[in-house]
């Protein structure tokens, strides 16, 4: 259920408060129809492919805090930076090939 979005001038939103409460105001907005055939290809891709990030993003999270254990104890002669630009390196590839196979379906 979505809720009616609030004017921000004030006076339009007064005038809105009196409309809802009155009931001369529709509370609810309309939502256009949604297409069946791509809400089950939504929940197709959902159920195939949910857990590949988050499962790659906690493999990257381990990565970071054992490297970074390394830096901290000065074992890892790279500082946090380059690090940390690593990281993004890999997230942005696990992005992208998650937004990949879903538009595949693989």
């Amino acid at each position: 259920m979505k809720r009616t979005k609030m004017p921000r001038d004030v006076n339009q939103r007064a005038k809105l408060l009196v409309e809802l409460s009155t009931g001369q105001a529709d509370p609810e907005p309309e939502s256009p129809p949604k297409d069946p055939a791509a809400v089950a290809r939504g929940r197709l891709g959902g159920a195939k492919l949910g857990w590949r990030l988050p499962v790659g993003i906690v493999m990257l999270a381990v990565w970071v805090a054992i490297v970074g254990y390394g830096v901290a104890t000065q074992q890892e002669v790279s500082g946090m930076l380059l690090v940390t630009l690593g990281m993004s390196g890999v997230l942005l590839v696990l992005l992208i090939g998650q937004g990949w196979a879903m538009r595949t379906g693989r």
